[in-house]
């Protein structure tokens, strides 16, 4: 009896922690907290592992995803529930957007099995997808008997290798040219606007020291010049960077569309 006690009180503070996130759902309360009784009542290892699914699977859809990860892993990874358990591991991984821990899940999963069944594939292509690992998923996808649904355009248009900007040469360009480091990521405005802003300053300042203001000259042209110069490199550098993001956003996006397009 103590020990009924006792787990209903331990249910009862766990349970607790959900509805926090809840805004104090009764509901999802009383069904985990008699999930868990009936977990301690039933003395079936494969029953309460489907008890424990059931209750992972609640928290999953109540979006409290750290507990439902939680309770999974209160599941033993015995032949009858690993490929299972992987799966629904992996499910719950990539919600919480960790992409390397799903990949490494669904890896566990035999290969057959993964690429056998349309919801392991749908996940696992969408995973690639996430991961950036482009040459695996369009392998994938012109072997899956889904691949009819695909037009041939859309999938030569498929890109396997990214053509990336080096922050280093864009910040290295603006180095030799102001201007030219923007250029090279896309930027022309920018890189056009640098280049008259520094011949600007570059003009303005020889015509102080020609008429000798030394002081002008120095404050309102070299100083400006070497602020604009370093914020120019700085530019460059962050550009580049932001092109590849956008350019690995566009091509995750174009991958999911076909994804999508296949399973629909």
């Amino acid at each position: 009896m103590k020990t009924l006690k006792l787990i209903i009180v331990i249910s009862c503070c766990a349970v607790n922690s959900y509805s926090q996130s809840l805004g104090d759902s009764l509901d999802l309360m009383k069904k985990t907290l008699l999930i868990e009784y009936r977990i301690w009542l039933v003395g079936n290892k494969d029953t309460c592992y489907y008890l424990l699914f059931k209750k992972a699977r609640l928290l999953k859809q109540a979006n409290l995803l750290d507990w439902s990860y939680r309770e999974l892993g209160r599941i033993g990874s015995d032949n009858k529930t690993s490929d299972p358990l992987s799966y629904e591991k992996a499910i719950n991984s990539f919600l919480r957007s960790d992409f390397s821990n799903a990949f490494h899940q669904l890896s566990n999963i035999p290969d057959s099995i993964r690429r056998g069944t349309k919801s392991y594939l749908y996940l696992w292509l969408l995973t690639l997808s996430e991961l950036s690992k482009w040459d695996e998923c369009k392998s994938l996808l012109s072997k899956t008997t889904l691949y009819g649904k695909i037009r041939d355009e859309k999938f030569a248009s498929l890109q396997t290798t990214l053509k990336y900007k080096s922050p280093e040469k864009a910040s290295r360009l603006s180095s030799y040219l102001p201007g030219l480091g923007q250029m090279y990521t896309g930027n022309w405005g920018k890189g056009t606007t640098s280049i008259i802003i520094h011949a600007g300053l570059f003009w303005f300042t020889w015509q102080q020291y020609a008429a000798a203001y030394f002081i002008t000259g120095t404050f309102a042209g070299v100083y400006p010049i070497q602020r604009f110069y370093k914020g120019g490199r700085t530019l460059s550098y962050n550009l580049a960077i932001q092109y590849n993001e956008k350019l690995e956003r566009e091509t995750k996006l174009h991958y999911q569309k076909v994804i999508r397009k296949l399973f629909e």
